[in-house]
Protein backbone atom coordinates (compact mmCIF):
# COMPACT_ATOMS: atom_id res chain seq x y z
CA UNK A 1 0.00 0.00 0.00
CA UNK A 2 2.85 2.40 0.87
CA UNK A 3 4.63 1.60 -2.40
CA UNK A 4 1.47 2.36 -4.36
CA UNK A 5 0.96 5.73 -2.68
CA UNK A 6 4.65 6.61 -3.16
CA UNK A 7 4.39 5.77 -6.85
CA UNK A 8 1.22 7.85 -7.19
CA UNK A 9 2.86 10.81 -5.43
CA UNK A 10 5.93 10.51 -7.65
CA UNK A 11 3.68 10.38 -10.69
CA UNK A 12 1.73 13.44 -9.50
CA UNK A 13 4.96 15.40 -9.02
CA UNK A 14 6.12 14.38 -12.47
CA UNK A 15 2.82 15.50 -14.00
CA UNK A 16 3.05 18.87 -12.26
CA UNK A 17 6.66 19.34 -13.38
CA UNK A 18 5.78 18.45 -16.98
CA UNK A 19 2.81 20.85 -16.92
CA UNK A 20 5.07 23.68 -15.70
CA UNK A 21 7.67 22.80 -18.35
CA UNK A 22 5.06 22.77 -21.13
CA UNK A 23 3.67 26.09 -19.91
CA UNK A 24 7.16 27.62 -20.03
CA UNK A 25 7.79 26.17 -23.51
CA UNK A 26 4.49 27.51 -24.80
CA UNK A 27 5.32 30.97 -23.46
CA UNK A 28 8.75 30.88 -25.16
CA UNK A 29 7.59 29.35 -28.44
CA UNK A 30 3.89 30.10 -28.91
CA UNK A 31 3.88 29.14 -32.59
CA UNK A 32 4.77 25.55 -31.75
CA UNK A 33 1.76 25.06 -29.53
CA UNK A 34 -1.01 26.87 -31.35
CA UNK A 35 -3.56 24.64 -32.99
CA UNK A 36 -3.69 25.60 -36.62
CA UNK A 37 -5.91 22.80 -37.82
CA UNK A 38 -8.67 21.09 -35.94
CA UNK A 39 -9.44 17.61 -37.18
CA UNK A 40 -12.31 15.49 -36.06
CA UNK A 41 -12.01 11.76 -36.26
CA UNK A 42 -14.21 10.48 -39.03
CA UNK A 43 -14.20 7.87 -41.73
CA UNK A 44 -15.31 10.39 -44.34
CA UNK A 45 -12.32 11.95 -46.07
CA UNK A 46 -11.92 14.89 -48.40
CA UNK A 47 -10.43 12.79 -51.18
CA UNK A 48 -11.27 12.55 -54.83
CA UNK A 49 -11.38 9.45 -56.98
CA UNK A 50 -8.18 10.63 -58.67
CA UNK A 51 -6.33 10.26 -55.36
CA UNK A 52 -6.44 6.47 -55.76
CA UNK A 53 -4.63 4.66 -58.52
CA UNK A 54 -7.34 2.16 -59.47
CA UNK A 55 -10.47 3.57 -57.84
CA UNK A 56 -12.93 1.75 -60.10
CA UNK A 57 -11.32 -1.60 -59.33
CA UNK A 58 -12.80 -1.39 -55.84
CA UNK A 59 -16.18 -1.67 -57.55
CA UNK A 60 -15.27 -4.60 -59.80
CA UNK A 61 -14.49 -2.52 -62.88
CA UNK A 62 -11.25 -3.17 -64.75
CA UNK A 63 -9.38 0.12 -65.26
CA UNK A 64 -9.15 1.25 -68.86
CA UNK A 65 -5.45 2.27 -68.69
CA UNK A 66 -6.17 4.70 -71.54
CA UNK A 67 -3.42 7.02 -70.32
CA UNK A 68 -0.82 4.39 -71.26
CA UNK A 69 -1.63 4.85 -74.94
CA UNK A 70 0.06 8.24 -74.98
CA UNK A 71 3.46 8.30 -76.63
CA UNK A 72 5.15 10.18 -73.77
CA UNK A 73 4.00 7.62 -71.15
CA UNK A 74 7.03 5.90 -69.59
CA UNK A 75 6.93 2.42 -68.11
CA UNK A 76 9.32 1.81 -65.23
CA UNK A 77 10.53 -1.72 -64.63
CA UNK A 78 12.61 -0.87 -61.56
CA UNK A 79 10.46 -2.76 -59.01
CA UNK A 80 10.39 -5.85 -61.21
CA UNK A 81 14.14 -5.60 -61.81
CA UNK A 82 14.79 -5.26 -58.07
CA UNK A 83 12.65 -8.30 -57.31
CA UNK A 84 14.43 -10.31 -60.00
CA UNK A 85 17.82 -9.17 -58.70
CA UNK A 86 16.88 -10.30 -55.18
CA UNK A 87 15.74 -13.67 -56.53
CA UNK A 88 18.99 -14.27 -58.45
CA UNK A 89 21.53 -12.79 -56.03
CA UNK A 90 23.23 -15.29 -53.69
CA UNK A 91 23.37 -12.60 -50.99
CA UNK A 92 19.65 -13.04 -50.31
CA UNK A 93 19.73 -16.87 -50.30
CA UNK A 94 20.19 -16.86 -46.53
CA UNK A 95 16.84 -15.19 -46.06
CA UNK A 96 15.04 -17.61 -48.38
CA UNK A 97 16.33 -20.49 -46.29
CA UNK A 98 14.19 -19.29 -43.39
CA UNK A 99 11.14 -18.21 -45.36
CA UNK A 100 8.17 -20.21 -46.49
CA UNK A 101 8.76 -19.13 -50.09
CA UNK A 102 9.97 -21.63 -52.64
CA UNK A 103 13.08 -20.01 -54.11
CA UNK A 104 12.67 -21.65 -57.53
CA UNK A 105 9.08 -20.46 -57.83
CA UNK A 106 10.04 -16.97 -56.66
CA UNK A 107 12.91 -16.79 -59.16
CA UNK A 108 10.79 -17.91 -62.09
CA UNK A 109 7.88 -15.63 -61.19
CA UNK A 110 10.14 -12.62 -60.80
CA UNK A 111 11.86 -13.39 -64.12
CA UNK A 112 8.46 -13.71 -65.79
CA UNK A 113 7.23 -10.41 -64.29
CA UNK A 114 10.39 -8.62 -65.41
CA UNK A 115 10.02 -10.03 -68.94
CA UNK A 116 6.37 -8.92 -69.05
CA UNK A 117 7.36 -5.46 -67.87
CA UNK A 118 9.92 -5.21 -70.64
CA UNK A 119 7.21 -6.21 -73.13
CA UNK A 120 5.02 -3.41 -71.76
CA UNK A 121 7.88 -0.96 -71.95
CA UNK A 122 8.65 -1.62 -75.61
CA UNK A 123 5.08 -2.21 -76.81
CA UNK A 124 3.47 0.10 -79.31
CA UNK A 125 1.37 2.80 -77.58
CA UNK A 126 -2.00 1.65 -79.02
CA UNK A 127 -1.43 -1.89 -77.65
CA UNK A 128 -0.40 -0.82 -74.16
CA UNK A 129 -3.87 -0.42 -72.54
CA UNK A 130 -4.82 -4.00 -73.40
CA UNK A 131 -1.49 -5.33 -72.10
CA UNK A 132 -1.87 -3.37 -68.86
CA UNK A 133 -5.41 -4.71 -68.43
CA UNK A 134 -4.14 -8.27 -68.88
CA UNK A 135 -1.41 -7.66 -66.31
CA UNK A 136 -3.96 -6.16 -63.92
CA UNK A 137 -6.33 -9.13 -64.29
CA UNK A 138 -3.46 -11.57 -63.80
CA UNK A 139 -2.31 -9.82 -60.63
CA UNK A 140 -5.69 -9.03 -59.05
CA UNK A 141 -8.36 -11.69 -59.34
CA UNK A 142 -11.86 -10.38 -58.84
CA UNK A 143 -13.89 -11.59 -55.92
CA UNK A 144 -16.83 -13.78 -56.93
CA UNK A 145 -18.12 -14.21 -53.36
CA UNK A 146 -20.10 -10.98 -53.19
CA UNK A 147 -21.61 -8.54 -55.66
CA UNK A 148 -19.77 -5.30 -56.22
CA UNK A 149 -21.59 -2.00 -55.70
CA UNK A 150 -21.94 0.46 -58.52
CA UNK A 151 -19.18 3.07 -58.52
CA UNK A 152 -20.10 6.64 -57.60
CA UNK A 153 -20.61 9.10 -60.45
CA UNK A 154 -17.64 11.07 -61.72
Amino acid sequence: SNKVTEALCRNAHWVEREARRMEWLSSCFPSLFERRYVYTQTLITQTARDDFQHFDAWYGVVPSFAFTAQRQFKVSCRPDWARYRIAVSPLYAIFFNHSGEDIRKFTLESMDEFANCMKLKFAEPPKRPELFQNKFLKRFEFNDVFDYRTPPPR
